[in-house]
């Protein structure tokens, strides 16, 4: 979750936005499960596909009273029942966190407990310059590099940031990273189709994780991301092992000795060289 405010300041003749502040809430993980009753990923999947935000999930009654329809009510009726089962409760009051927050009706369902849960989250706010975009904003806060300036820099431009925690601490660093054109140069080097290409490039500027598919020998759907240990891209597989990808051609580490096993022996036998020797005869 993450809230974004726009400060404003006025000169008495004209109001000028000046900085972003972002403020970023991680919410635990938590494992599905039959509580009460209720399957919660079933539920968790109905509350993702409703906009809350909507007006028409409520109607007002003679006395002004503002009434759930019967979709909303499904959802009110199933947190009731989490809520007093002792497993489900905490993944009631996460689910409410998550989609109640800040909407016009659904924001008063909160539990009490929920907002209590929802102080004590580890939280990371920031200031942002005007013109910083809200998906880099976000990457950023995720944890993830992203260039701050780079579409103002040359094509060498090597600075990158990223949220660091130290000591408890965390803060926005600079770090050095691949530059523009060695990641142009890396993307030639995959198997993409040219049109997806700068429109990747500029998704991992941004810190994007991006989901592509390699034309091979066989299509094969990929995430391609930052990797700032090796200042290069990180290709994962969609069941998470990583592809390894030498984008740097360095050299790599030769061969090991060629070794053996006996099988007489379990220990390792040395190869022995063909040796010349005198024949008995026929």
């Amino acid at each position: 979750f993450i809230d974004y405010e726009i400060m404003v300041t006025s000169d008495g003749k004209e109001f000028k936005a000046t900085q972003i502040d972002a403020t970023f809430t991680r919410y635990p993980d938590f494992k599905h499960g039959i509580y009460n009753g209720i399957k919660t990923a079933e539920l968790a999947d109905k509350m993702d596909a409703i906009d809350w935000e909507r007006d028409d999930l409520y109607t007002f009654d003679e006395q002004d009273m503002a009434q759930p329809t019967p979709e909303a009510m499904d959802i009110l009726d199933a947190m009731e029942l989490l809520l007093r089962d002792e497993n489900g409760r905490d993944l009631a009051l996460n689910l409410q966190l998550h989609h109640w927050i800040d909407t016009p009706f659904f924001d008063a369902h909160i539990h009490a407990d929920a907002w209590e849960l929802f102080h004590k989250l580890p939280k990371v706010a920031h200031t942002f310059p005007l013109d910083t975009g809200a998906r880099r904003i976000y990457n950023l806060l995720c944890g993830r590099p992203a260039m701050l300036d780079g579409l103002k820099q040359s094509r060498g431009y090597t600075t990158w940031h990223q949220f660091v925690t130290h000591e408890n601490k965390t803060e926005l660093q600079p770090k050095e990273g691949p530059s523009k054109y060695e990641l142009r140069t890396f993307l030639a080097m995959l198997p993409l189709d040219d049109m997806h290409k700068d429109h990747l490039l500029s998704k991992l500027l941004s810190g994007d994780r991006c989901l592509t598919t390699l034309h091979g020998i066989q299509k094969t759907e990929v995430e391609i991301s930052i990797d700032m240990d090796t200042r290069s891209l990180k290709l994962t597989a969609a069941n998470g092992d990583i592809i390894p990808y030498n984008f740097r051609l360095e050299q790599q580490s030769p061969p090991a000795a060629q070794q053996t096993f006996s099988r007489t022996k379990p220990k390792l036998a040395h190869i022995k060289k063909n040796k010349k020797r005198k024949g008995r005869g026929i």
